[in-house]
């Protein structure tokens, strides 16, 4: 083995060990995004308005306590309201 071949496989491990800790520094990057993301979702709540006849309730107002998101119930009673973590 000449010194070249030998400095080569030197630079080629070298090379390993900068990749490794480069790709390890990715995944702790996108866990830590991943984890940031999985906080911050919203929660979509879904249900459904009727009277005490058991008929549908068209243009009730729905809200959460503390939170300015608010929605109308549909022709047929249903909503959906979008809201944060910190709406109570």
């Amino acid at each position: 083995m000449s010194i070249f071949e030998a400095v080569k496989i030197c630079q080629t491990i070298k090379n390993n060990m900068i990749m490794k800790r480069v790709v390890f520094c990715v995944m702790i990057l996108t866990t830590m995004i991943e984890s940031i993301s999985i906080y911050a979702q919203n929660y979509i709540i879904k249900g459904s308005v009727v009277d005490m006849e058991k008929n549908p309730v068209k243009g009730a107002v729905i809200s959460a306590n503390k939170s300015e998101s608010h929605t109308l119930t549909s022709a047929d009673g249903t909503y959906a309201i979008n809201l944060s973590p910190d709406d109570k």
